[in-house]
C-alpha cells in the first residue's frame, strides 16, 4: 500500500466532505486505541487541531490504565481540545428498568452512551460526528448499531485493520498504542481478536478473499471450515448494521 498516496486521499476526501456539508469543525471518541488514534491524526491533518475535539467516554470502574496512558500520548502529540466523562451514572439509570438486562443490552448500552454524549457535543458546538471503525469491522459487523456505528462519517471505513497498522507505522503513532492489542472495551479484558476468534491478519486475509468473489468451498482449502463457517454466518446476520432502517411499503 502506498501509504502517502492513501493518507492524503483520506485527509483530502474527509475536508471535502465536512466542508462541503457546510462545516469546519468534527468530534470523536478517543478510547486510546489504533483507530481513534489514527481517526485522530486525519482529522487535525485534514481540518486543524483548532477544529477538532476528542471526547474521553471511560467506564471508571474498569480502570483502563492503558487506555489511559495512550489517551495521554495522543493528546499530547497533538494538542487537541478535549473534554472527559465517564459513562458510569448513565449506565446505572439501566439497572432499574423492569425487565432483566442481558449481558449484550448492558455492553451496546455503553457504545449507545457514548454516541448520545458525541451528537450532544456536536449539536452543541456545530460540528460532525466522526466514527472510528475500519473496513474490517464494518465487514464483520463489529460494532453496535446506533452505538459506535452511529456518525456522520468514517474516515477509515475502506481501510482493513491490518492496513491500519501500516498506515500507523508510516504516520509514525507512538509505539504504545500500535501495539496495544485492540478491544472495544465493553467488558473487562475483552479483546478483539479472541473474541472473532482468528488474528486480524487472518480475518483480513479470509475478508478480502469475500470481497473477491471467493466462494465458501475455495475458502475452506485456504482457511479452517469452521472459521470460515463462523465469519460468513456474521457477516450474513450483521448486514443489516450498515444500512439505513428498512421503510414498509405502504401502496
Amino acid at each position: 500500500m502506498d501509504c502517502e498516496k492513501v493518507y492524503n486521499r483520506i485527509t483530502g476526501n474527509v475536508k471535502l466532505f465536512i466542508q462541503g456539508n457546510g462545516f469546519r469543525k468534527a468530534v470523536f471518541g478517543l478510547s486510546g486505541g489504533i483507530d481513534s488514534s489514527m481517526a485522530a491524526y486525519v482529522l487535525v491533518d485534514a481540518l486543524g487541531k483548532e477544529n477538532v475535539t476528542a471526547l474521553l467516554l471511560p467506564e471508571e470502574k474498569m480502570k483502563l490504565k492503558e487506555s489511559k496512558e495512550c489517551q495521554q500520548l495522543i493528546l499530547k502529540e497533538l494538542g487537541i481540545k478535549h473534554y472527559e466523562i465517564a459513562i458510569d451514572g448513565f449506565l446505572e439509570k439501566f439497572s432499574s428498568s423492569e425487565w432483566t438486562q442481558s449481558e449484550n443490552a448492558l455492553m451496546n448500552s455503553k457504545a449507545r452512551i457514548r454516541m448520545l454524549l458525541l451528537y450532544n457535543y456536536a449539536n452543541s458546538g456545530n460540528a460532525l460526528v466522526v466514527g472510528t471503525s475500519n473496513k474490517s469491522e464494518l465487514l464483520l459487523g463489529y460494532g453496535t448499531k446506533y452505538g459506535d456505528l452511529g456518525c456522520d462519517l468514517l474516515p477509515l471505513g475502506d481501510l482493513y485493520k491490518t492496513e491500519l497498522f501500516e498506515l500507523a507505522e508510516w504516520k509514525g503513532l507512538p509505539k504504545k498504542v500500535i501495539e496495544r492489542k485492540p478491544s472495544a472495551e465493553l467488558c473487562e479484558g475483552q479483546t478483539d481478536e479472541e473474541e472473532l476468534g482468528a488474528s486480524y491478519e487472518k480475518l483480513d486475509s479470509m475478508l478480502k478473499a469475500i470481497e473477491e468473489g471467493k466462494a465458501e468451498e475455495e475458502l475452506n482449502k485456504t482457511f479452517n471450515k469452521d472459521l470460515v463457517e463462523r465469519i460468513l454466518k456474521r457477516i450474513k446476520e450483521n448486514k443489516h448494521k450498515l444500512n439505513t432502517p428498512f421503510i414498509i411499503k405502504a401502496r
